[in-house]
């Protein structure tokens, strides 16, 4: 009996679709920043959208930045040129940039409302222009939302790797024995693993250690961590209450997550509903079955610490319980949250992996990658980029304005070390626009050097 062979077809975009990648790709900023302002849209809630065809760019897209930006309908044919549908207008996100939110603004916030002392933090009103530009906000929102986008995809590549890479470059060899040796190259790939797992969890671990390409100092530690009843138990909970109803989720939303457990006002609250022994989770979304896991963890692991500690167990080293008493809000894996929010997406994708390729141990271990023993398989993961959420395009939300976001993350020391490659610095700092353009919605002006003649150089 033959089998009839699949045929794979390509479908190419419509004529609508090629008209809306060349209003894309055609709405740089170099070419909005002199266009003339004819209208002036009052301050509306905009939804985003992607391209949900083949041809899309997927850069806006894994960044959370979204293609596309909805926009009231006006009667100008001008204001109109390719947009394919007046009636409900979607025009390139540069666009609206440039063309809309560049023209909402509204006054910098009195110094009495920031009740901040001018003789410690200075003069903050001292501003290139007199009212706060909603270009400036969204300048700020984009770089917070590409750093959660980042750090998330950065967690879930890593951890995918881990999963399934054999690492056969390893093979056992050293600096003084250039001859194969399988029985170290079982231990060599194995640590390379865990390595893998804990710069996804903690970050760099390696710090004062002689051979830097070993970042899993503390694993026997963590293993008997995750069998505890400070994960086993949260982590059996989630996978009751919403990962079987489930099975094929992506991760939280860290953008989402972080800020909620950040906002100091709602402290007590959130340990009343997330902490309580048996509560209400009618209607609970991903996000609070998450805030819960994080939550019962943290008090739980917090609770180990301290019993540590007054058993004068010092020799124990656990480098992931700074977590439990850090007061630090961030984007990246400085934040305080992020070894709970990192640990569950870690979680999740072993027991997704596990339902493929079942380990006999899993249920005992919950991480079977973590040991020695462990046996990679080939997983294609359809969600390995993971949910980073939209950006918010709300005026209505909160007008923040500040620096690009950074990290104190050492890209440097990782790559160096065999984790990570070396462009993965590069794709972090990478902006959205390619004209340089300040954070008002205009261009920046080039700085050109003098130009010389040779003789004039040797003079120099």
């Amino acid at each position: 009996m033959q089998s009839t062979p699949i045929v794979v077809t390509r479908q190419l975009p419509n004529r609508e679709q090629r008209h809306r990648l060349q209003q894309f790709w055609a709405n740089k900023y170099r070419n909005l920043r002199q266009r003339p302002l004819k209208f002036l849209v009052d301050e509306y809630e905009p939804r985003g959208r992607y391209f949900d065809f083949v041809e899309a760019d997927s850069w806006f897209r894994i960044r959370g930045i979204p293609h596309e930006v909805s926009r009231p309908p006006v009667d100008d044919p001008e204001w109109n040129e390719g947009v394919p549908d007046p009636s409900e207008p979607w025009i390139p996100f540069k666009r609206w940039m440039m063309d809309i939110a560049r023209t909402w603004t509204r006054p910098w916030p009195r110094e009495s409302d920031l009740n901040v002392n001018e003789d410690t933090v200075g003069d903050l009103y001292r501003h290139d222009c007199s009212r706060m530009n909603f270009f400036r906000v969204m300048r700020y929102r984009i770089s917070k939302h590409k750093s959660y986008a980042y750090w998330t995809q950065f967690a879930r590549k890593h951890q995918h790797t881990a999963l399934t890479d054999p690492f056969e470059f390893l093979d056992g060899r050293t600096p003084s024995d250039d001859v194969p040796r399988p029985e170290r190259a079982v231990l060599h790939r194995a640590t390379q693993r865990q390595s893998l797992i804990f710069l996804t969890l903690i970050g760099l671990n390696n710090y004062g250690i002689e051979d830097e390409t070993i970042n899993n100092t503390g694993v026997e530690a963590l293993r008997h961590f995750i069998r505890s009843p400070a994960v086993m138990e949260p982590w059996l909970e989630f996978r009751h209450d919403y990962l079987r109803h489930h099975p094929n989720m992506s991760n939280p939303v860290w953008n989402t997550l972080q800020p909620a457990l950040a906002i100091p006002d709602i402290q007590n609250l959130r340990r009343r509903v997330y902490l309580a022994p048996n509560p209400d989770k009618h209607n609970w979304s991903l996000m609070d079955h998450a805030v819960r896991f994080i939550m019962v963890l943290y008090h739980r692991g917090r609770q180990m610490a301290e019993a540590r500690e007054r058993e004068g167990l010092d020799d124990v080293h656990c480098p992931w319980e700074f977590y439990f008493t850090s007061e630090v809000s961030a984007t990246d894996m400085e934040d305080r949250h992020w070894f709970g929010f990192s640990l569950l997406m870690f979680l999740v994708s072993s027991w997704q992996y596990n339902r493929l390729h079942p380990h006999p141990e899993y249920e005992r271990v919950l991480t079977p990658a973590l040991y020695t023993e462990y046996e990679p398989h080939n997983w294609e993961w359809e969600q390995i980029d993971g949910d980073v959420g939209m950006l918010d395009l709300s005026p209505t939300s909160k007008w923040e304005c500040g620096d690009r976001i950074k990290t104190k993350f050492d890209f440097g020391r990782a790559y160096c070390s065999g984790f990570i490659g070396s462009w993965e610095q590069g794709q972090f700092y990478e902006d959205e626009s390619d004209t340089p353009i300040d954070d008002n919605g205009y261009r920046v002006p080039l700085k050109r050097s003098l130009i010389r003649s040779y003789d004039e150089f040797e003079e120099s």
